[in-house]
């Protein structure tokens, strides 16, 4: 202290303010962190004193972090700080000389994981046993060979080091379940740093670099749609999005300056699988949106025709090869964006007719193809039935067809599956979790909840009382898992249930099911109209019975030939 000047500063020091301790403002270090052993730093206005807060050295590793028992992990503001200022050190050209070294982002990335005891191979490898068999973005072998490296901070390069351990920590938010405590939000600290994070490291030029962080977006924004971030999730894919076409772009410079080779063609293969990734979330996102229309990010005009898209056909989506099963699940995600821009703007009733034909011809082939081997897990399925529901709702189509047996078997027909379908999921769910390398579909069951919820409004009277238990006991055993938007406070049962993106509640409808509730039913349809599932007479005298199986509803239309 000898060399220093005794003099006080204006205000405590950092340490001592996120300890919430007394400080006795020494300059150039308190009492307290000369007796800590670790780095007194004071507010500064001066370039190179600011560029030193995010020191990792300046505290210990521990304050970087949130515990709260069997909480998930969060960071602190210490932390926020230390990984935001890391990632803008990088982007900055600015060098001071007298500057301390500043800690990279995945160095600090790695002390957090340290600190909270989280296992980061376990992490990568949970992720793949989820995640991997139906969103196969990223190769597993160099995936966890370079998670080793990361743990051993084996730098390979500073930019790909930053975006990779970014990869991570969205891997680390997409397997952990969401934290039961009713104060502790979905949009946590560490959440809304990786976002802040994801949108600084975009500014890197490095073409692997934005590869690494258009995989982690889709990482993330798969993570948002379970939570019922419809929003986030949009704008995450939006990103997603700019950032393959820049990535385009360089190809396209670069092949057009003659270089080519193997890691161009691997090059292509990511992109193509990230392309169709980001159009399956998309449709994911539009489909179990339900209390707003959401535009269709990317159409069929926009794939380019050298993609290995095209090359898939509707074979795989029956076949047990993840790649070109993704590449044709998009194709089919794309097909129905087409058919959701015609509902929008159409109002015949004959082309509403023909839709609705079409997707159930599409269901009828998958069932009839697999002879039920994998029915009800699959997107196809589910997005079909989704998108069955937005046309009833969107359209005074049901008004139209009050009287005509034909539609009302198909609905019959829409109603049992979906509700079926939930039964099944909910049953495998709790028989198996997460973690079954088949079932269940993460993307499917997003699109299938929210098209339950579209039937319970619009049948008349809600769903039937068994019914309405089976769709509670679906949605119970998901919101486990994932919040889907939060609570439902101040009902009489409080879990998450699709809140976010159903201003309806699902509760009002069970009352008017049972009769304790109002009677309230959509605007387009009278109490007493058409829509009886369990009671539908069809001319004849023939009962459409609540079981009837596929094959004989699609016997009865026409569906077959």
């Amino acid at each position: 202290m000898a060399n220093f000047p005794l003099a006080l500063a204006p205000g405590a020091c950092l340490s001592c303010r996120q300890q919430k301790q007394r400080c006795d403002r020494v300059i150039p270090s308190c009492s307290r962190c000369v007796a800590r052993v670790v780095k007194c730093t004071y507010t500064a206005r001066d370039q190179a004193a600011l560029r030193q807060i995010a020191s990792v050295s300046q505290f210990a590793a521990d304050t970087l972090v949130i515990l709260r028992g069997l909480c998930p992990l969060d960071v602190s503001p210490a932390g926020e700080r230390a990984l935001l200022w890391a990632a803008c050190a990088r982007q900055s050209t600015f060098v001071d000389d007298a500057d301390a070294p500043q800690a990279s982002l995945s160095c600090i990335i790695n002390d957090i994981f340290d600190s909270a005891g989280v296992h980061v191979v376990g992490t990568v490898r949970s992720y793949f046993d989820i995640a991997h068999h139906w969103l196969p973005i990223l190769d597993r072998d160099n995936v966890l060979a370079s998670t080793e490296n990361f743990v051993a901070q084996k730098a390979v390069s500073a930019v790909e080091d930053d975006a990779f351990a970014l990869m991570v920590v969205c891997m680390y938010l997409f397997i952990t379940p969401p934290c039961q405590h009713a104060n502790h939000p979905v949009r946590h600290t560490l959440y809304r740093t990786v976002k802040s994070l994801f949108s600084i490291l975009q500014a890197s030029s490095d073409t692997t670099a934005q590869v690494l962080l258009m995989q982690s977006g889709i990482i993330l924004a798969t993570h948002e749609i379970g939570h019922g971030m419809s929003k986030d999730a949009y704008e995450t894919l939006i990103a997603c999005r700019s950032l393959l076409q820049r990535i385009n772009l360089h190809n396209h410079i670069t092949n057009f300056a003659g270089q080519t080779g193997p890691h161009v063609s691997l090059n292509r293969l990511q992109l193509d699988l990230c392309l169709s990734a980001i159009i399956l979330l998309d449709m994911t996102v539009v489909l179990s949106t339900v209390d707003h229309d959401l535009p269709q990010l990317v159409h069929p005009s926009q794939v380019p025709q050298d993609s290995l898209l095209h090359r898939a056909s509707n074979e795989d989506i029956y076949g047990e090869d993840a790649v070109r099963n993704l590449f044709a699940r998009a194709q089919h995600a794309l097909r129905l964006g087409d058919m959701s821009r015609s509902i929008g703007s159409s109002t015949d009733l004959a082309q509403c007719e023909a839709i609705e034909k079409t997707i159930y011809g599409q269901i009828g082939s998958y069932i009839s193809k697999t002879q039920g081997g994998r029915f009800p897990l699959c997107e196809t399925v589910a997005m079909s039935l989704s998108t069955l529901m937005v046309l009833y709702r969107k359209t005074n189509y049901l008004t139209s067809a009050v009287g005509d047996a034909k539609s009302n078997m198909a609905a019959t027909c829409a109603y049992n599956l979906i509700i079926d379908t939930c039964r099944v999921e909910s049953e495998l769910l709790q028989r198996h979790g997460w973690h079954n390398s088949r079932r269940p579909c993460f993307l499917g069951l997003c699109c299938l909840l929210a098209a339950s919820v579209h039937l319970d409004k619009l049948c008349p009277n809600g769903l039937e009382d068994g019914d309405a238990q089976q769709l509670r006991q679906a949605l119970t055993g998901f919101s486990s898992r994932w919040k889907l938007g939060g609570e439902l406070s101040a009902r009489r049962w409080t879990y998450g249930v699709l809140a976010d993106r159903v201003k309806m509640c699902f509760w009002d409808s069970l009352e008017t099911a049972t009769g304790t509730g109002s009677n309230r039913g959509p605007a387009c349809l009278g109490r007493d109209d058409w829509w009886n599932f369990s009671r539908r007479q069809l001319p004849g005298g023939s009962a459409v019975r609540a079981n009837a199986t596929w094959d004989e509803t699609a016997r009865r239309l026409g569906w077959n030939s």
